[in-house]
């Protein structure tokens, strides 16, 4: 061996004897970071094993303030027409039911612009909503359930029709 191998040795098993001998007060965990690196002298080897105490503090538990939070209902959600464009647009828009038709009327959405054409009542009551804007067109089964914020026909920054339902 060497002769710096032994006194290195001689260090590790100081350290780890030291670890065993220990009182039964329990300690706090150290990682590899916690522990000192001893250091080497010209005249003389020293180890000091540091000693720590736990400090007990009681941990205080987190107390929420707010309200929680609600699911809306669902039964009473707007059919809004919206346009994201900077034109105006002009469709034709029906809003029906097996037993009524809410809605069916041309409407034009200006740039920009948002406007709510029907409220949907009832909750699981399916509505069809169809537009129509410059030959094309959206037909979409809407069914109302828990959550159901608004049934929104968009025209998006192209002109298109698109078809979104805002949930909470």
């Amino acid at each position: 061996m060497s002769s710096r191998l032994v006194p290195l040795l001689l260090v590790v098993a100081v350290v780890a004897m030291a670890g065993c001998a220990t009182t039964n007060t329990p300690t706090a965990m150290q990682t590899a970071t916690d522990i000192p690196t001893p250091t080497e002298t010209a005249t003389a080897q020293t180890t000091t094993v540091p000693t720590t105490t736990p400090t007990l503090s009681a941990t205080p538990t987190a107390t929420t303030t707010s309200e929680p939070t609600t699911v809306p209902s669902g039964d009473n959600v707007p059919v809004v027409l919206s346009s994201v464009d900077d034109e105006p647009h002009t469709l034709d828009v029906a809003v029906t039911n097996e037993s009524a038709v809410l809605f069916n009327d041309t409407v034009t959405v200006e740039p920009d612009g948002k406007q709510t054409v029907a409220t949907l009542k009832g909750l699981e009551t399916t509505y069809r909503i169809q537009a129509t804007m410059d030959g094309e067109s959206i037909d979409e089964n809407v069914t109302l359930y828990p959550g159901l914020l608004e049934s929104q026909i968009r025209i998006n920054d192209s002109g298109g029709l698109e078809y979104v339902d805002l949930v909470n």
